[in-house]
Formats: structure tokens, C-alpha cells, sequence
């Protein structure tokens, strides 16, 4: 067996403004969808502590040469079975439900996938840590959700007690903090154009929703159109 090479975050640095080409995030991706795919059939859940910071995500010693292909590693956080509580993911990539303490399964790591592939086209991720103290971080954090998504339906508000702490019962915010000033999901502002950027925004409205049996599966997500049509692995 071949030894891990760099991470995708070594390699990202190396690239132009620290970002991926398209094509290199959209093959990242494809493949990444391919490794989950094999663990969720398993009943194994990535539950990855970060994607990229804490290198969970290597390419080969051949990458640079353009012929590596990714190894999904750091299996310690994994959770085998189809429902799972607890705290998973680190802040910045923490899905409400989480925060909330409802339950989570497999669709977790597509979701998390979607915010790793906007990281590898932008400088800036849509969430971070944004306090220190975990009550302040996690208000933020859903205040971003909220103003990003648009207030959370009645059905997920009455999943867990924790959400009359940031949402009333309209689903109106009243957090800890003030909702930031950033608009919907597709007001973005990416790094792409045209049908490009219409299908990436798509994928993320997919899989960054509130209710987590509405996110799309690590197949679907594998035959999205930004990956299998124009901009995408198969072009």
C-alpha cells in the first residue's frame, strides 16, 4: 500500500488564490461521493471532525501529477448504524439538527460534502466559528442558517424542545444574536458563472436544507448536473 500523500487543504494552498479549479473540486467531489456511497451502504457514517483543516481527505502521491485519486481517512469519529444523536462534525460544518440535539443519519455527510466543495472554490466558507462560547457560536450559526434558508418549517421546529431558544413558534427568529446582513443561498456570491453557477447553487440547495429527509443521497448527489453535465468530472 501506497503511503497518504498531502491533504486537500496542502494541496489547495498550492493553487492560484488558494482556490480549485472547477474541475479539480468537481473530481474531488465525484470521488469523495463514490467513498461515501461505500461506507453508507456499510451502515457507516463519516461524521468527519473536519474535512479539510484536519486532513480527513488525501490525495495520492501521483495527484500533483494529475493521475491520484482521493482516500477518505480519519475513521474515528465514524458511527456504524442508520440512526445516530450526539455532537458530530466540527462548528463550522455542524448541521442544525446537531445543535439541536435531534437524531442524524447518513445523509450528514453529503450535506457536509456540499459546504467542503463550496470551501475548495472559495476563500471564505459560508459558516465558521464565530464565538467562543458555544451558546453565542451555535445562535450564530443558526441565525446564518436562518437568514441563508429562510425561517424553519413547523415540522422541524417541533422536532426538539431546543428551538424555542432561537425560533418562535411562526418560525420567526428570536436568538441570542441579530440575523447577519447576507442574503438567500442564491444570492451567493461565487466564483462561478452562468449555467455553472445555477447548477453548484442547486447542489447546495439540496443539501443544505432544514429537514435533513429532503437532502439528497450520496448517489443523487453523484449524478447531480453540475457534476455530470457541463462544468462537471464528465465534460
Amino acid at each position: 500500500m501506497l503511503p497518504l500523500g498531502m491533504s486537500l487543504r496542502s494541496l489547495q494552498e498550492l493553487q492560484q488564490g488558494n482556490v480549485f479549479q472547477e474541475t479539480l473540486a468537481t473530481s474531488a467531489l465525484d470521488q469523495t461521493l463514490l467513498g461515501l456511497n461505500y461506507l453508507h451502504d456499510a451502515d457507516v457514517i463519516h461524521t468527519a471532525r473536519n474535512f479539510i483543516d484536519e486532513t480527513v481527505i488525501h490525495v495520492s502521491p501521483y495527484m500533483l501529477g494529475g493521475a491520484g485519486a482521493l482516500t477518505i481517512c480519519d475513521p474515528g469519529q465514524t458511527r456504524i448504524g442508520k440512526v445516530h444523536g450526539g455532537i458530530a462534525m466540527p462548528p463550522p460544518y455542524r448541521a442544525p439538527e446537531i445543535i439541536l440535539g435531534m437524531t442524524w443519519g447518513n445523509s450528514l455527510d453529503v450535506s457536509r460534502v456540499g459546504l467542503l466543495t463550496w470551501d475548495l472554490l472559495h476563500q471564505k466558507g459560508i459558516f465558521r466559528v464565530y464565538n467562543q462560547s458555544e451558546d453565542l457560536n451555535d445562535a450564530h450559526h443558526l441565525a446564518a442558517m436562518t437568514m441563508l434558508l429562510g425561517p424553519p418549517p413547523d415540522i422541524f421546529l417541533r422536532r426538539s424542545d431546543k428551538t424555542r431558544k432561537y425560533w418562535d413558534a411562526e418560525g420567526r427568529w428570536h436568538g441570542l444574536v441579530s440575523l447577519p446582513s447576507e442574503g438567500e443561498l442564491k444570492s451567493l456570491d461565487t466564483n462561478l458563472s452562468g449555467e455553472d453557477r445555477d447548477n453548484f447553487l442547486d447542489l447546495l440547495a439540496c443539501v443544505l436544507t432544514w429537514l435533513p429527509e429532503d437532502w439528497l443521497n450520496s448517489p443523487e448527489a453523484y449524478f447531480h448536473p453540475w457534476l455530470r453535465g457541463e462544468g462537471g468530472v464528465e465534460r
